[in-house]
């Protein structure tokens, strides 16, 4: 083919090579590789395009490239008897020795010699300065082959596959294979399948270290892309080849996945075993791994025991797939075995540390998942009230949207109430009544919130939760509660006027029993014992009985009759009650209150009376609306 530079041409020869100088100071010798053509103070470089090398044909090419490598690994790993370390002393101080002008060729030897020694980054590095020393080698074909596939080499598949694609490479079969090789380091099985079985014969004639490496990622790319009958034929011929002991644990370890995939789990088990009892660190530990997969799915592995024994992998390899594959699989271990904290920590830091992996997406999402199990599913059934706060708060970025996420901030409260952190659930309800939440959905919320304020001591902050959707119409049942709440604000806030008229005309009880609170607290007494009658209701009948509720409101009845001075009331109480009362707990105290007289126990009247600093008949009100709404909360789930 016909080559034009700036210092001499080639001419088109049928046989042979023809050289036609342009300048009298160019020298051409015969070297061992080839043709070496020089000049005094070096060749003049010139353009691709005038050149002529790239007018070669993609057929030609192809044809050219299917009957040679485009690598010449024989040559380029050095002399025969020399060892690696005296052809790499060699070739480096031959950079020093030769003139300026020539070293760049020297260092694309050396790198040519680490890249037949499988040495990628050492290739690669050379590879750049010289693209940056002499940019046009970028428009040569050779060079952005042996370039691309140095980075392949170093794990750096995207950045091979880039330079791979020149249209310089078009049509070259063996460019095909080092493509696949980067896809399967990139977990794109189906692409590096077909790549890896339309240049099978092409591996054939690769020597180590590279036929056993990419020999064993064209099983693993057959495996992951279901063509298990081409991963058995691939392993076959690996292991009736000459490279077979290059490889022994990978290929034991790769018969294992197919045992497993075929149902054969104890001929899985013994060849991950003898994988696992090699020196081999990478296959060692991708077969302990694939041992612990197999006791938990044959139950001879708890997940926790599995989590166990994976932690002691966790830190035996690092810095790619296999360590997030680890943490993938330790975290799901312990979410299986109930350690839902650990699980979803150990996931986080799989996704932390890989955030570009391929497992990242799915990682995030199952965490997703999780979290929305913990609150609303069974997985958080028996996790404590301040573990899932911590949960919530570590990894709240993972709420779910709309009413799901609505949902686990109801959950998250209901917990925190029930272990007295009022605080922490009524910021997480104010967060929902503010921001999203609208309509009776938002009016009920504001209820609960203003009740978890007043268990809180809060009126202040009850009021203002109300006030959130004042003057809105709503159920009848849902304006009671509202009115009885916001009557009970008003009344610890010492409005007691306020809160008794807003309760004016209601007969419900728990209106009644909040009228009987306040006017107590207001020492209204009159008023008072007027409202506890009502709520205790007629005499029981003879032989009857009172409930809790009843006995207890007799007694703060008859301290409010004893304040008032009302021995007639009081009387009549003991007369209709005291039968009753003498069958419950509180009729020595009862009997006191009523009957002084008959006792002497007057330090124990004033004792009685005192209390009246503690009554808070509505706070029972409040507990059994607490409970109403955990079971409210389970039925929105």
């Amino acid at each position: 083919v016909a080559r034009k530079m700036a210092d001499f041409l080639v001419l088109p020869a049928a046989q042979g090579l023809v050289i036609k100088p342009l300048t009298d100071k160019i020298t051409v010798r015969a070297v061992s590789d080839g043709i070496e053509i020089t000049s005094e103070g070096g060749l003049h470089l010139s353009r691709s395009a005038d050149t002529g090398s790239a007018q070669q044909s993609p057929q030609k090419a192809k044809a050219a490239a299917a009957g040679k490598s485009m690598f010449d690994f024989a040559t380029w790993r050095g002399q025969p008897g020399e060892t690696f370390t005296q052809t790499r002393q060699r070739l480096q101080q031959t950079i020093v020795d030769v003139p300026e002008a020539e070293r760049n060729r020297a260092r694309l030897e050396l790198a040519r010699f680490y890249f037949a020694h499988g040495y990628g980054e050492e290739a690669a590095a050379l590879l750049a300065y010289l693209a940056k020393q002499v940019p046009d080698l970028t428009a040569h074909a050779d060079f952005m082959a042996i370039t691309g596939a140095s980075k392949i080499l170093a794990y750096r598949p995207e950045e091979g596959l880039k330079d791979l694609s020149t249209p310089l490479l078009t049509g070259q079969p063996e460019i095909e294979l080092w493509q696949a090789v980067a896809e399967a380091e990139l977990r794109n099985w189906p692409a590096a399948e077909e790549k890896f079985a339309i240049t099978e014969s092409m591996l054939g004639g690769y020597p180590e270290p590279f036929y056993s490496r990419f020999a064993v990622l064209s099983v693993e790319a057959a495996l992951a892309a279901g063509k298990d009958h081409e991963a058995a034929d691939w392993i076959d011929r690996f292991e009736s080849g000459p490279h077979r002991d290059a490889a022994n644990p990978a290929i034991a370890y790769l018969h294992g996945v197919l045992f497993a995939k075929a149902g054969r789990a104890s001929a899985a088990e013994e060849a991950w075993k003898e994988a696992d009892a090699s020196n081999d660190r990478l296959y060692k530990i991708r077969a302990e791994l694939a041992l612990i997969d197999l006791g938990v799915s044959t139950r001879s592995l708890t997940p926790a025991q599995a989590a166990d024994r994976l932690e002691a992998l966790r830190f035996g390899w690092r810095g790619d797939d296999l360590e997030v594959d680890i943490l993938h699989r330790l975290g799901q271990f312990y979410i299986q075995a109930r350690n839902v904290k650990a699980g979803l920590n150990t996931l986080s830091k799989a996704v932390q540390l890989y955030p570009n992996s391929p497992l990242t997406p799915q990682i995030h999402d199952e965490m997703s998942g999780i979290f929305h199990d913990v609150f609303l599913g069974d997985l958080g059934k028996n996790l404590s009230p301040l573990d899932a706060l911590t949960l919530y708060q570590q990894y709240r970025s993972l709420m779910p949207t709309g009413a799901d996420g609505i949902a686990v901030t109801h959950n998250l409260a209901e917990r925190l109430v029930a272990i007295d952190l009022l605080d922490q659930a009524a910021d997480l309800l104010e967060d929902l009544v503010k921001n999203k939440l609208h309509g009776e959905e938002r009016a009920h919320t504001g209820a609960r919130l203003a009740a978890i304020r007043l268990l809180d001591h809060k009126p202040d902050a009850a009021l203002a939760a109300l006030d959130y959707d004042k003057g809105e119409s709503f159920p009848p049942d849902l304006q009671n509660e509202r009115l009885l709440l916001r009557a009970k604000a008003l009344s610890d806030l010492h409005h007691d006027d306020e809160a008794l008229a807003l309760l004016h005309d209601n007969t419900s009880e728990a209106a009644r029993l909040l009228r009987a609170d306040i006017t107590m607290h207001a020492q209204h007494w009159s008023d008072a014992a007027k409202a506890l009658l009502e709520l205790i209701g007629e005499p029981p009948k003879t032989g009857g009985a009172l409930s809790h509720n009843q006995a207890e409101w007799l007694v703060n009845c008859a301290i409010a009759m004893s304040l008032d001075g009302d021995q007639v009331g009081l009387d009549k109480l003991a007369i209709d009650y005291g039968a009753a009362m003498a069958k419950t707990p509180e009729n020595d105290t009862f009997r006191i209150l009523t009957q002084p007289e008959k006792t002497t126990q007057l330090r124990d009247i004033a004792s009685a009376q005192a209390k009246i600093a503690d009554v808070d008949m509505f706070q029972s009100f409040l507990n059994n609306y607490r409970k109403m709404e955990n079971a409210e909360s389970s039925d929105r789930k």
